[in-house]
């Protein structure tokens, strides 16, 4: 394969700036800082920059009521306040690939832990993008840089294969041909980044040469440049100092990524950073998926989809026009305040202003000498302020704006719930608020899904070391198990599903839950503890004591005892060594020789044996408890057996003081009612 030149790559890069584009990175950039506050600027096309409007005006206000930003702010809620629960379906109905399947979710779950839940912030600065361009990129790549460095018994410094990574891309850098209804149409994607010319070098083991104009980063730069400066409510020009970040230690990082054709049938992927080119190499960075599939690093989310067009538009292109009309109403009611409508006193003659005292209150008071001013009385205007019909202007652009932003001031425009509404009703005003956002959400997870998926697609070739997963097994029991990335045999296939479609807010939840306790869903739950329990959890009443607290803590810490191996405390009947012949296996002395020796608890006597065999049939039924060690698992049965016993022998002792209590009342009728023992009785005819 003929290997690609720099300048080839750097004519794909200018064939990718295309009019159009240069248009949308103006219109990104505009969104980025009407977000922020900064909204009253222009484009100069002279100086090819932003500028404030009344940049030689210092005394013009530039009020701004953002509610551009509480849009922002109300999409990423609506995007990150629905709870989705990740499945895999397993590729048949084999034993193995169910239990590769759930590993994946396990799997899955570990890797979202990593760096204390960094993937939410990921998820979160998507969404930002999403609604602020109307596209978002994730890019999910193996990274070296993210595994750990150990030093051996040898002395010598070890990485394992590190760890998925999953990025937020800046719209800016992402750049692609004009071909293509979708991401998987296009012929390649080229990616443009940042880094450190240190880490460029060290990386790919070869010097960087800076002999081009290194005015690749302009973008990166502007934006970077734009954000330090921004300060809602500045008075004054907009400055803007496009030297303020240095490029003495940074270069432009290209990547092209193509996708497999008749010339590479595995695809193609280069590295071009400063005026060399580092990679030119077959195949694409993404592992091939099921059947010779393939993907992009980059996953595409769009907001408002364009018929014929990639590139998507955000959730604010729309507020802009009411946002200017209402900055423009702000300032001209700030203008009145200040001049026509400023309240103003015409007084005829001289005026005196005093201080007077009223009931201890110290006033001022401005009085006039009304024989000089032959009886004329002074003038009192209120100043003229604009009429009502502005006031009504800028509401009805503020209730547009509301609307369009998935109304985040109330549950309805001018229907909020009263303070006796029921979570019910709750529920059902904010399903129809958010009725108009549904498909946009359900569109940003199909995304969501294909990073999750493309996750365990690279886990499943990156890790080839074995790896230990913690996870939450049933019970809320912590599970630490073994992992390589061939446990998950191929069962890739991710799906989200919504968790509660029913209900989404805390009081619809519980009043849903009272309604089933009152139509006897669980049957008398009085009898089941168990249920009792749960429930006082759901309502946030976990810390709420229960009579049978003390002995349900005590069992679930001898199933800790048990499965560490540690049962010097906990009762256990004992298992002798048994002999060729069938019998206990006798020392010299005719003692048993025992395989497991008997353990004897003087606190078990007065342990609730019903609370502790519920307890223990938890974590005996679980499906952990087959990893437990062999004798961890036997022990805990005997334990088991013991609490049966004595729960068999607690029910006897009642049966029998019931017949006994029966037998008495029976002999105290026959007697004339004097409530006499029935044995007593017999023994006294």
């Amino acid at each position: 394969m003929a290997k690609s030149t720099e300048q080839d790559f750097e004519k794909l890069f200018t064939t990718l700036s295309d009019p159009m584009r240069i248009i949308l990175d103006r219109t990104w950039f505009r969104n980025i800082l009407y977000c922020m506050g900064e909204q009253w600027l222009s484009w100069f096309n002279e100086q090819q920059t932003f500028g404030r409007q009344y940049e030689y005006n210092t005394n013009m206000p530039t009020p701004v009521s953002n509610f551009i930003r509480d849009a922002v702010k109300s999409v990423i809620a609506l995007v990150l306040n629905k709870q989705y629960v990740t499945s895999i379906w397993p590729n048949s109905n084999d034993q193995e690939d169910k239990d590769a399947a759930e590993v994946g979710v396990a799997v899955l779950e570990y890797m979202d832990a990593l760096n204390d839940y960094e993937i939410y912030d990921v998820q979160e600065l998507l969404v930002f993008w999403w609604a602020v361009t109307g596209n978002a990129f994730a890019r999910t790549f193996a990274s070296n840089d993210s595994g750990r460095y150990i030093v051996d018994g040898n002395g010598k410094l070890v990485v394992n294969s590190g760890e998925v990574v999953t990025e937020c891309m800046i719209p800016f850098n992402v750049k692609t041909p004009n071909l293509g209804q979708f991401l998987r149409d296009k012929e390649y994607v080229g990616i443009e980044t940042l880094k450190s010319i240190d880490w460029v070098e060290k990386t790919f083991k070869k010097p960087i040469s800076l002999t081009r104009d290194s005015s690749g980063v302009e973008y990166q730069r502007k934006l970077l440049t734009l954000v330090a400066n921004v300060s809602p409510w500045k008075g004054r020009g907009f400055e803007m100092d496009l030297e303020s970040f240095s490029d003495d230690d940074l270069v432009m990082f290209r990547e092209m990524e193509y996708r497999p054709s008749p010339e590479h049938p595995d695809g193609r992927y280069a590295v071009m950073c400063g005026g060399d080119v580092l990679l030119d190499i077959e195949g694409m960075p993404a592992p091939k998926g099921e059947n010779g599939g393939w993907d992009y690093t980059l996953t595409h989310f769009r907001y408002n989809v364009i018929p014929g067009n990639f590139w998507g538009s955000g959730a604010i292109d729309d507020l802009v026009s009411p946002q200017n009309t209402t900055n423009k109403i702000d300032q001209a009611l700030e203008i009145n305040r200040e001049t026509f409508g400023r309240p103003y006193v015409l007084t005829p003659g001289d005026v005196v202003m005093r201080r007077i005292s009223n009931r201890n209150q110290g006033i001022l008071s401005i009085s006039y000498d009304a024989i000089k001013a032959a009886g004329s009385k002074p003038v009192v205007h209120a100043g003229t302020p604009y009429p009502d019909q502005i006031l009504k202007e800028r509401e009805n652009h503020l209730t547009t704006a509301q609307r369009a932003s998935g109304d985040p001031k109330n549950v309805l425009s001018g229907a909020a719930p009263t303070s006796g509404a029921s979570g019910i009703m709750v529920d059902i005003l904010r399903e129809s608020a958010e009725q108009v956002h549904s498909p946009d959400i359900r569109r940003f997870y199909r995304g969501w899904n294909q990073v999750k998926r493309m996750r365990l697609v690279f886990a499943q070739m990156l890790y080839d070391e074995t790896r230990f997963l913690k996870i939450k097994g049933n019970g809320n029991e912590i599970i630490v198990k073994e992992f390589k990335g061939s446990d998950l045999r191929g069962n890739l296939d991710v799906r989200l599903e919504l968790s509660s479609g029913l209900s989404s807010t805390h009081v619809g939840k519980n009043q849903f839950i009272m309604e089933l306790i009152k139509g006897n869903f669980w049957g008398d739950i009085n009898t089941k503890p168990s249920i009792q329990r749960e429930l006082l959890k759901r309502f946030g009443l976990g810390g709420f004591p229960e009579e049978n607290n003390m002995h349900r803590s005590r069992a679930e810490y001898e199933n800790s005892l048990v499965r560490a191996e540690d049962m010097s405390g906990v009762a256990f009947p004992g298992i002798p060594a048994i002999g060729a012949d069938g019998n206990p296996v006798m020392d010299d002395a005719k003692q048993i020789i025992w395989e497991i020796p008997p353990v004897i608890d003087p606190v078990f006597q007065v342990d609730d044996p019903l609370v502790h065999m519920q307890s223990h049939d938890q974590a005996i039924l679980s499906r952990e408890f087959p990893t437990w060690p062999e004798r961890a698992q036997v022990f805990l049965l005997g334990h088991r057996k013991l609490h049966e016993k004595a729960w068999e022998a607690k029910m006897m002792m009642e049966q029998l003081q019931e017949q006994q209590a029966n037998q008495s009342k029976v002999a105290g009728e026959e007697g004339g009612g004097v409530g006499v023992p029935a044995i007593g009785n017999r023994q006294g005819g």
